[in-house]
């Protein structure tokens, strides 16, 4: 399958009126949860994802719109009986949207940070740990694996609410459950790591900037 992956960055605070003239363009339901964020850096984040999905849908020519979203027991977006999948990840200033052809789709972006690996043992496997280790020096396994359990775990439908150790990675799949996924690294930007999970093979990413002033 073919996954388009649309990207938006953000260094600076949209002005009120550019604000609102992108609010507008989302329905009202999520405009209010756009609006009750705290942190304008979250607040425009969660609108650009909003705005990508729609041009995502408009490039595969698609006749559902923001408004046939709705959300699953485990706050999953989803549009039900159109056949594509969608989803929203961001970190930093960068904001990205996957979407394809498929049953099940995650995608997760992390701006790769200092932080304290051993905060986070408990979720990982042995055999991950221990990679990890050999490369904790500059966190590039650390997250490579973080990314792909996050995606695994969003394409699954549940995230991160079931324990992550579940989630057994390999080099280009991964099985959660039962149920096998697809993955597929994406270099976007050097400080940033991504990966995409599908139910169904990734022959190609087809990447589309998006900007927004």
């Amino acid at each position: 399958m073919i996954v388009t992956l649309l990207y938006s960055t953000f260094e600076e605070k949209w002005g009120d009126n550019s604000f609102s003239e992108y609010l507008r363009f989302v329905p009202s339901v999520f405009q209010n949860k756009i609006l009750k964020f705290k942190k304008w850096q979250d607040a425009q984040a969660s609108l650009l994802g909003k705005l990508l999905v729609n041009e995502g849908l408009q490039s595969l020519s698609c006749e559902h719109t923001l408004n046939d979203i709705i959300h699953s027991q485990f706050q999953r977006p989803y549009i039900p009986r159109s056949g594509i999948e969608f989803n929203i990840s961001h970190s930093g200033d960068l904001v990205i949207c996957a979407i394809g052809k498929c049953s099940n789709l995650g995608v997760d972006v992390e701006e790769v940070l200092p932080l304290e690996i051993d905060d986070y043992r408990d979720v990982f496997r042995n055999d991950e740990w221990a990679s990890i280790q050999i490369d904790r020096g500059n966190y590039d396994r650390f997250y490579d694996y973080w990314t792909k359990k996050e995606a695994v775990g969003k394409a699954y439908g549940t995230g991160l609410m079931i324990p992550a150790q579940e989630i057994l990675i390999q080099e280009k799949t991964a099985q959660v459950r039962g149920k096998a996924f697809y993955l597929k690294a994406v270099e976007l930007l050097p400080r940033y790591k991504i990966t995409v999970a599908s139910d169904l093979p990734i022959q190609k990413v087809e990447i589309i900037q998006k900007r927004f002033t």
